[in-house]
C-alpha cells in the first residue's frame, strides 16, 4: 500500500524593518492563507497580529506601517546604534536638563563628531584610530565648528588646544555612559562604551591668569568712567565669584535685598545647580542703590540688553566691557585674563579662613577638586603665615 505524502504549501512572507529594533514579518498561514504580522514587543517577547485582509500587497503596507510605529516608539538597539541615533536620544532626553551654555556646547560637539566619523557610523565599530583621528583634526584645525566668520582667516583655520579637545571628548564619554544605563526592549541601548580607557589630552601648563588687588582697583576706577552698569557688573562679579554669564542673567526677583541673599538659577548655572547664598555688604549696598535708580520694576533683568530691556545683556557686550575696562585702566593685555580671572581671585581671596564647603557654595562650584586645581592660587602671604604658625607651635613645644 502506497503511503500518501502531504505536500507542504509554500509560505509567502515579507520582512521589513531592522533586526533587534523594529523588525516586522508578514506571512500567510499555510492552512487557510490568512495573513499575520509577527514582531517583538517592548519586553522582547514575540507577538502575532492577525490582519483583516487576504491581499498580500495590502499586508505589506500594514507591515511597513507597523515597523514605522515601532521605530518611533523605541530607540535603536546596541548592535545597530548609529552615532546620529545615539546623539538624537541624548539631545532629546538629557541635553535640555543642562544650562544654556552647556546645551550649546553639546550641540557643537555633536556636529564635530558626526562631521569626523559620519552620522551613520555604528557606535560599536568606533575604535582608537577614530578617537586619535578626531584629536588630530581638532588640533590641526581641519575639524572646527561653523559660525566663526568674525575671526581672521588665520584664527578660523587654527586648531584648538588640549583643553577644548578634552571638553569635547568628555562630552562623548558622558553620552556613551548614559547610553549604557538606558534600556531598549530590555537591553542596554549601548552594550559597551567603545571609548572607555582611551587617553584624553590635557593641558600641561594651562593659562589661568588672575587679577590682582592692584589691578582690580584700577579697573574699579576705570569703570566709573564707563557708566553705572559697568561698575555694578564689575563689583558683583568680584564680590560673588560667579561666572560672567550667571551675573549677567540675574533678575531683581533673584535678589532678596531685605535678607541680603541672592539666588543663582539652575538654568543660568554651568553646572545646572540652583543655590541661594549671602551677599557681601559691599555687593548688597551697590544693589540697593542700583534698585533705586532702576527704571523698571518687577521681575526685570539687573543687566538688561541696551537694545531690548526684555532681554538680558549679551555675552559679546560683556566681553566688550572687559576690553574697554582694560584699556581705560591702562592694563597690559594678558591672554586668558577676562571676567573669569575675578572668579579665580574670589577663590584665592577666601582660601585663608573659609571652609572649602562654604567656599564652593558661595562661588557656585559643584566639585571642590575643581576649586583646588583650577582656581586657588598659592601666595606668599599664606605660605609665610603657615611657616610662622609652624614655628610658633614648635617653640611652644607642641
Amino acid at each position: 500500500m502506497t503511503r500518501s505524502r502531504k505536500l507542504k504549501r509554500k509560505v509567502e512572507s515579507y520582512t521589513t524593518g531592522t533586526k533587534g529594533l523594529n523588525r516586522v514579518r508578514l506571512y500567510a498561514q499555510p492552512r487557510d492563507g490568512k495573513l499575520y504580522l509577527e514582531y517583538k514587543d517592548e519586553g522582547n517577547a514575540k507577538r502575532r497580529l492577525a490582519l483583516d485582509t487576504a491581499d498580500f500587497t495590502e499586508g505589506k503596507v500594514k507591515a511597513n506601517e507597523l515597523a514605522t510605529a515601532l521605530l518611533k516608539h523605541e530607540g535603536p538597539r546596541s548592535d545597530e546604534l548609529s552615532l546620529k541615533a545615539l546623539f538624537d536620544n541624548y539631545e532629546r532626553e538629557v541635553t535640555p536638563t543642562k544650562s544654556q551654555s552647556t546645551q550649546a556646547h553639546d550641540r557643537r560637539a555633536r556636529k564635530l563628531f558626526e562631521s569626523c566619523w559620519g552620522g551613520s557610523a555604528k557606535v560599536k565599530n568606533l575604535d582608537r584610530r577614530d578617537w586619535d583621528r578626531f584629536i588630530a583634526q581638532r588640533r590641526s584645525g581641519a575639524l572646527r565648528p561653523g559660525g566663526r566668520s568674525g575671526k581672521t582667516k588665520e584664527k578660523r583655520e587654527a586648531g584648538v588646544r588640549n583643553r577644548m579637545i578634552e571638553l569635547d571628548l568628555k562630552f562623548l564619554i558622558a553620552v556613551c555612559h548614559w547610553a549604557e544605563t538606558v534600556r531598549v526592549k530590555g537591553h542596554p541601548m549601548l552594550e559597551r562604551n567603545p571609548f572607555r580607557g582611551f587617553p584624553i589630552p590635557v593641558e600641561a601648563n594651562p593659562n589661568r591668569p588672575i587679577t590682582t588687588d592692584a589691578e582690580f582697583q584700577r579697573l574699579t576706577e576705570a569703570a566709573t568712567k564707563l557708566g553705572p552698569d559697568v561698575s555694578l557688573y564689575l563689583l558683583l562679579t568680584h564680590e560673588t565669584g560667579h561666572r560672567c554669564t550667571a551675573v549677567g542673567r540675574l533678575r531683581w526677583s533673584d535678589v532678596q535685598l531685605d535678607k541680603g541673599l541672592v539666588t543663582w538659577r539652575a538654568e543660568h548655572d554651568k553646572m545646572g545647580v540652583e543655590h541661594t547664598v549671602p551677599l557681601s555688604e559691599r555687593a548688597l549696598e551697590a544693589l540697593k542703590a542700583a534698585r533705586k535708580q532702576a527704571a523698571r520694576i518687577g521681575d526685570g533683568w539687573v543687566f538688561p540688553s541696551p537694545s531690548n530691556p526684555d532681554q538680558p545683556i549679551r555675552r559679546d557686550l560683556l566681553r566688550d566691557w572687559w576690553q574697554k575696562l582694560e584699556g581705560a585702566a591702562k592694563l597690559e593685555r594678558v591672554k586668558g585674563r577676562g571676567w573669569h580671572s575675578l572668579r579665580r581671585k574670589f577663590a584665592t581671596d577666601l582660601k585663608h579662613d573659609t571652609p572649602l564647603a562654604d567656599l564652593c557654595s558661595l562661588g557656585g562650584w559643584k566639585d571642590h577638586n575643581t576649586v583646588l586645581k583650577c582656581y586657588m592660587r598659592p601666595d606668599e602671604v599664606t605660605m609665610r603665615g603657615a611657616l610662622a604658625r609652624r614655628s610658633e607651635r614648635r617653640a611652644a613645644g607642641e
